[in-house]
């Protein structure tokens, strides 16, 4: 069941300790690496027990988004839908989660950040001090509105999506995307706030993604590390092949002093979130429905009995 991970290591940890030490407040560095190292052990503790150890929840915050990103996997309709998860719902999931062990949350949307949702985020991250929280972001929000007050909240980090230089991110996210995302990471960079960036490697942008300018581009926007993911697709024409991205992986696991920033967070398995662990993630669905790394299967609802139990039969297949 349980498999273990070749490409996060506590010394790839440590070596994103200093660079976040080196871009961003001290406290946020503490917290990053004090969280992200609970993740890893975590990861580590299922795989010599051999018993299911959510290390992660990721949190669907909401479905909506202004953008309309090619090929992207959210239904065209739920993403013209604006509702957000309710707040009972954020509560009930992070407390049980927390008597679970997890403090490590990662709120993805749709687009997370949006004025009807930075009241609830900051009321929820300063409430939970005691956890680390990724907002998954495209930029869009925080190039026009910045992050006010999370600046000085040091329990939270961002992920920004970024897909290449200007034309090629354009083109998959529309236009004006890469200007917004690249002016998100200066505030990030200024404010002194830990953040990474995200990147889905495919046919049209795999020779920039990989190249040391874009890589240069990104360590002097501050960017602590990059997270690559191949692009999947029904149509076989889109699908990015597996073969070439275990390629590309390779050479970076081998040759890590030669990139700028240390690219240690690979998605590579074809039906799950992860390669860390095969079930390190929970996923929380918008309306509470639970599931597991990208397995369609719902195992339960929060709102209808205890993440515990929904655990305890995830633990028993």
């Amino acid at each position: 069941m349980f498999k273990r991970s070749n490409h996060t290591s506590l010394r790839d940890f440590a070596r994103m300790g200093l660079m976040v030490a080196n871009n961003a407040d001290i406290r946020d560095a503490v917290l990053t690496a004090f969280f992200f190292v609970d993740h890893h052990l975590r990861s580590n503790r299922s795989i010599e027990s051999g018993v299911w150890h959510p290390s992660v929840n990721v949190i669907e915050m909401t479905y909506g988004c202004p953008r309309n990103c090619r090929e992207c996997y959210i239904p065209l309709e739920k993403r013209r839908d604006s509702s957000i998860m309710d707040p009972a719902i954020i509560e009930k999931t992070i407390t049980e989660s927390k008597n679970l062990g997890i403090s490590l949350f990662v709120l993805v949307g749709g687009e997370v950040l949006s004025e009807q949702m930075m009241p609830i985020l900051e009321s929820t991250v300063r409430f939970n001090k005691n956890c680390m929280f990724v907002v998954c972001t495209n930029g869009d929000y925080i190039a026009k509105q910045g992050i006010g007050a999370l600046a000085k909240v040091h329990n939270i980090s961002f992920s920004v999506s970024i897909d290449g230089f200007k034309e090629e991110h354009d083109f998959i996210r529309g236009h004006g995307s890469f200007d917004n995302t690249s002016k998100a990471m200066d505030v990030l960079r200024d404010s002194r706030k830990a953040f990474f960036v995200s990147s889905t490697v495919r046919n049209n942008n795999e020779a920039t993604l990989f190249s040391s300018e874009f890589n240069r581009f990104l360590k002097n926007k501050g960017v602590v590390y990059q997270g690559v993911q191949r692009f999947r697709s029904p149509n076989p024409e889109w699908d990015y092949s597996s073969e070439k991205f275990s390629d590309h992986v390779s050479i970076i696991k081998n040759n890590k002093g030669l990139y700028p920033v240390p690219i240690i967070h690979v998605h590579m398995s074809d039906d799950l979130l992860s390669q860390d662990t095969q079930f390190s993630y929970i996923i929380t669905g918008r309306d509470g429905d639970i599931r597991i790394g990208k397995v369609e299967k719902d195992y339960g609802n929060i709102k209808d009995e205890p993440l515990s139990n929904i655990i305890k039969r995830v633990r028993n297949g």
